[in-house]
């Protein structure tokens, strides 16, 4: 039977609050569990549309309790680097391009300000699928085990990482085989959009797992 994971990209204080809590309840009311692509420091004024959430953190470590899954979405997700990296399809990096240590000093800075508010896991989900070599051996080097990306099917081991494939935003037809994971960009998402998603999340919602039983 088709399996889907679902996964927020972007997650900052002043992202679009009310669409992400508007399908946030919706996949609640079926007990499935997202997710969340954190931005430990957003620097990204594209991102940040909404008035500064309150109890931000508190919010986000109700949800990790809940069962959702934080995921270290970059450090600042600011492009600066040209470089496509590894499974990249624009020219637009925050990691791939740049020296290891540069990638490792953004890495754990992020990872600290994670670890301050008690929400850090290791999984990582570059901002705009865009890391290289130097980003996998930092990740090693700072005790990462599962980067949300990858072409395949199924999830995947690979430099001492799991792998859990992104290949289409959009849910897989049932036909294809495997895992489908939902990318969802909530301050571009449209209304249609949106309520294709509510949709089909209420005629699918059995079909979806969490990331801890892929592991």
């Amino acid at each position: 039977m088709k399996k889907y994971l679902i996964r927020f990209d972007d997650i900052n204080e002043r992202m679009d609050w009310d669409k992400f809590l508007f399908l946030k309840k919706h996949l609640e009311k079926f007990n499935i569990k997202s997710i969340l692509g954190v931005v430990p420091n957003c620097k990204d004024e594209f991102l940040t549309i909404s008035k500064r959430k309150k109890n931000y953190y508190e919010y986000l470590r109700k949800c990790k309790k809940y069962g959702d899954s934080i995921a270290q979405h970059g450090f600042e997700h600011k492009y600066d680097s040209n470089s496509r990296g590894i499974y990249g399809n624009s020219k637009n990096s925050e990691f791939a391009g740049h020296s290891y240590d540069k990638q490792l000093k953004k890495l754990q800075n992020g990872k600290n300000i994670l670890l301050r508010e008690s929400i850090w896991e290791p999984i990582f989900m570059a901002p705009a699928h865009t890391f290289d070599q130097n980003t996998i051996k930092a990740l090693n080097k700072l005790n990462f085990s599962t980067v949300i990306d990858g072409f395949s099917l199924v999830p995947f081991k690979l430099y001492n990482l799991t792998f859990v494939p992104q290949i289409y935003s959009k849910p897989l037809p049932e036909f294809i085989p495997g895992i489908s994971q939902l990318c969802i960009h909530i301050n571009t998402i449209s209304d249609k959009e949106l309520y294709y998603l509510k949709d089909f999340i209420e005629k699918n919602h059995s079909k979806f797992i969490k990331l801890a039983q892929i592991e």
